[in-house]
């Protein structure tokens, strides 16, 4: 390992982080120690390395603990610290992302801190990660050293977060660099819903114009775009709802009942029997209405009047001269 080629990254990682605003120091509180001396020495905790561990851990090189920041900098003082770290991985750069994902993971429970983000430097390349905003490690894109310097401290300055405290900080930040695929993913099953190709203002039924098979396809093709895209750096995220392509079956052919179900017409015959079997239930409740309402009315009437047509007569001239 070329641990003396990238001797010197702690100090551009802490310039790098002083022009973004993070840093106001350039003197870390500790530089390029190795593994060991991180588990072993640099931290209270008492952890525990199985050899597969080790062997992961065996990329990183020139470990720095750059600076903290905590109640100093943050409205709640609540005692959270945010640590910063740079990190050298010396390994081929199909593994690198994997390699920095396990090194920070395995490394966190070491650094002491609430939330940490590391700069990582793969050859002429870097990369940020951050664990402290939710249950997953969150990876930032590669960039160049030379040509995206400029861009990436733009995009990390501390102007574009909140300070309100250090998980607001941490959480806009994890949204700010993030790789497209954590927070704009369409790996969830409501989503997979609108990747359909439904006229919902037509008649056409889908299964007219394209097979279940070529739309299957065509959302596998949506789905592992970023896989295709990212290519040996893609790591899935640890919070991916629909956790395999094949789900994507079981989601359609589920979907596929529903349109069906929905699409079944009812016979006219049957129809017309419950419009009949309606009315006539109106009409029964009418006739029920009516009845009560005449009862009502000649409740104060003495019933020998409807019993004597004279006096019966009588008593509607009677009533006719009051209204």
């Amino acid at each position: 390992m070329d641990t003396i080629r990238f001797e010197d990254f702690y100090k551009n990682a802490m310039d790098f982080f002083i022009e973004a605003g993070h840093a106001a120091s350039s003197v870390p509180v500790y530089f390029n120690h190795s593994v060991k001396q991180v588990i072993y020495f640099d931290t209270k905790k008492s952890l525990l390395i199985d050899n597969a561990q080790r062997r992961d851990l065996e990329y990183a090189v020139n470990i720095s603990h750059l600076f903290d920041i905590g109640d100093d900098v943050f409205t709640a003082q609540i005692g959270e610290k945010v640590s910063y770290y740079s990190i050298v991985i010396e390994c081929e750069k199909k593994s690198r992302s994997q390699i920095a994902y396990e090194t920070h993971m395995l490394l966190h429970p070491a650094f002491e801190a609430d939330m940490s983000i590391v700069l990582f430097r793969h050859d002429d390349e870097v990369m940020v990660s951050i664990w402290g905003s939710g249950s997953d490690l969150i990876l930032s894109d590669w960039y160049n050293v030379d040509t995206d310097y400029d861009s990436f401290v733009e995009r990390l300055h501390i102007a574009n977060f909140s300070l309100s405290s250090a998980k607001e900080f941490v959480s806009d930040l994890s949204y700010c660099i993030a790789r497209d695929y954590y927070f704009r993913s369409a790996t969830d099953s409501n989503t997979m819903y609108s990747l359909l190709p439904v006229n919902f203002f037509g008649a056409t039924d889908i299964s007219d114009t394209i097979d279940k098979e070529t739309i299957k396809e065509t959302i596998r093709e949506i789905l592992t775009a970023p896989e295709k895209a990212y290519g040996d750096d893609y790591i899935e995220p640890a919070s991916r709802s629909v956790e395999a392509v094949g789900d994507i079956d079981i989601e359609l052919d589920l979907l596929s009942f529903e349109l069906e179900s929905e699409e079944e017409t009812i016979p006219d015959e049957i129809l017309n029997d419950d419009e009949g079997e309606r009315n006539g239930d109106f009409d029964e409740i009418e006739g029920e209405e009516e009845s009560a309402k005449d009862e009502y009315e000649f409740d104060d009437v003495d019933p020998e009047v409807f019993k004597d047509a004279s006096q019966l007569v009588k008593w509607l001239k009677k009533n006719e001269a009051i209204i």
